[in-house]
């Protein structure tokens, strides 16, 4: 999913991509000494956070960011389950050919001339 405002991860110097800005500048997710900067970036990654429910039509459970993320990955936990649950109870394939060849040509052409 392209989010509005890209994560850049680099262990505890990440920070988020504002690219409607302009100039485009990065955001530190870390405190710093501009408190302005990491506040904006808390709140760029709530609304790529929002952003990621919506498209996984997971509903909004609270503002918190961490609450949300986990929301999330348990539908996500919720679906792969239910899913490979759906693949145990498929019917198996036989194991062997599909297809039973019979030795010999498989097509006979009459010799001389064709009318």
């Amino acid at each position: 999913v392209p989010l509005c405002y890209p994560l850049k991860i680099m262990s505890s110097r990440s920070a988020v991509r504002d690219d409607l800005s302009v100039p485009p500048r990065e955001l530190p997710l870390s405190r710093t000494k501009d408190r302005a900067a990491f506040d904006r970036a808390v709140y760029f990654l709530l609304k790529d956070v929002r952003q990621l429910m919506s498209y996984c039509r997971v509903p909004r459970v609270t503002k918190d960011i961490l609450g949300n993320l986990d929301t999330i990955f348990n539908e996500f936990l919720r679906i792969d389950t239910v899913f490979s649950r759906q693949l145990e109870q498929r019917p198996r394939v036989p194991e062997g050919p599909l297809l039973v060849v019979p030795e010999g040509p498989l097509l006979v052409v009459p010799e001389g001339p064709l009318l």
